[in-house]
């Protein structure tokens, strides 16, 4: 067993990291020809892997049985540490000393999800990413607008109350100044009418006092006592000629 495949079963991080910074092989096979990367993901330590894989570790060296960490990861249903190794770039196609390719384990084991890792190809995993990070975008851009457009709907809706309000205010203002125009014009039709009246009835009154003028012309009554003999002149009249009563418009000249 190698020094850093110790350190492995350890789940020794930091010293793992010294160890690769200080430029050691960290592809060295122990006899039974497990690496570290192997190790590790035959113990399912993710992080260690990714270490080592971000390192350049090679991804297809076999061990005594032909078997790759690739397989391993297929073999423990590590779907986790699979997707790692199929990204950076691992060889699907290696057999083991059966003939068996990692999708053949996966098979055998029934595990869906890696099977599934293994016959997507990397170009279309990628694509798929793309399309979920364009979804993603889509999606806060989509928000974004929806934002925006409720912002505009409230700001529409405020002018549209501003808006109703000024109607409003210029509907009050027409009607009063209709009002107004109204009642000026039918107080003028009205002083117009009165007028009218007035020289129509002072018409009919001075012909009624011409009448009256011609009726009683000559006649000189003082009194009541000397208009008793006159049978034809009504009692309105008589007291209308002595002054009694007021006359219709002016008085009868004597």
């Amino acid at each position: 067993m190698t020094r850093l495949i110790e350190l492995v079963n350890e789940n020794k991080i930091t010293r793992i990291q010294d160890f690769i910074a200080d430029g050691k092989d960290i592809n060295e096979q122990c006899k039974r020809g497990y690496t570290a990367l192997i190790e590790a993901t035959r113990h399912g330590y993710f992080v260690i892997a990714e270490l080592l894989v971000e390192a350049g570790a090679n991804l297809d060296l076999k061990n005594y049985w032909g078997t790759t960490a690739l397989m391993l990861a297929s073999f423990r249903g590590d779907a986790k540490i699979t997707r790692l190794l199929i990204d950076a770039g691992a060889n699907k196609d290696i057999k083991d000393i059966e003939g068996k390719t990692a999708l053949k384990i996966a098979e055998e084991k029934n595990c869906t999800e890696i099977i599934e890792l293994l016959t997507i190809s990397l170009e279309n995993r990628l694509k798929e990413k793309e399309l979920k990070e364009k979804e993603k975008e889509l999606k806060e851009r989509f928000e974004g607008r929806e934002k925006e457009l409720k912002e505009k709907e409230k700001e529409l809706k405020e002018r549209k109350k501003d808006l109703k309000e000024t109607i409003k205010e210029e509907l009050i203002k027409e009607f009063e100044e209709r009002k107004k125009m109204m009642t000026e014009g039918l107080i003028k039709k009205f002083e117009e009418k009165e007028k009218e009246l007035t020289k129509i009835l002072e018409e009919k009154e001075g012909k009624l006092l011409a009448g009256f003028q011609t009726k009683f012309n000559g006649l000189q009554y003082r009194n009541l006592n000397d208009l008793q003999s006159a049978k034809f002149i009504s009692d309105y009249e008589k007291r209308i000629i002595c002054g009694l009563l007021p006359m219709p418009i002016a008085k009868i000249n004597n």
